[in-house]
């Protein structure tokens, strides 16, 4: 985020496109299109069986994803200038599928600029984005900001 909460970069989302889905199905994997919390996507499935139904490409840390040929890997991007006073917004697609990157920024950089702690500015991130799932269905919702003149970072 530049310093004025200006959206700089943003990543690419790693949706179930055609080479994941040939890994999926390398692994003993099926996908499918299915509807879960209000979000309908191509997802990965063990065969036969509702689950995990995962919509990415890549996680971080979920073994059946892992075993359905799913990427461990992150993506990484070097040599993005960070300006004094801007910021890193990361968070997990239980933000992303209901709040737009814009809005999330403005609320970041908003409520640092009123005094919050990028802890406390994560945190709000987080409620906002929980408030727009139903309330039987919700996906996991993390978020982290980090201050890029590196007086302070936060998670949530």
């Amino acid at each position: 985020l530049e310093a004025d909460g200006r959206v700089a970069a943003v990543t690419a989302d790693h949706t179930v496109d055609e080479d994941c889905e040939a890994r999926a199905k390398a692994a003993g994997g099926e996908v499918r299109c299915a509807e879960v919390g209000g979000i309908t996507a191509r997802r990965v499935f063990l065969p036969g069986q509702p689950f995990p139904g995962i919509m990415m490409g890549r996680s971080l840390g979920d073994l059946v994803a892992h075993q359905l040929g799913l990427l461990a890997e992150p993506e990484l991007a070097l040599g993005l200038a960070l300006p004094h006073g801007g910021a890193v917004l990361l968070a997990t697609d239980g933000v992303w599928e209901h709040m737009a990157t814009e809005e999330a920024a403005a609320l970041c950089t908003a409520r640092v600029a009123d005094g919050a702690a990028p802890a406390e500015a994560a945190r709000e991130l987080v409620e906002a984005a929980q408030a727009r799932w139903s309330p039987l269905q919700s996906d996991d919702i993390t978020a982290v900001l980090v201050l890029a003149d590196g007086a302070a970072a936060g998670a949530a």
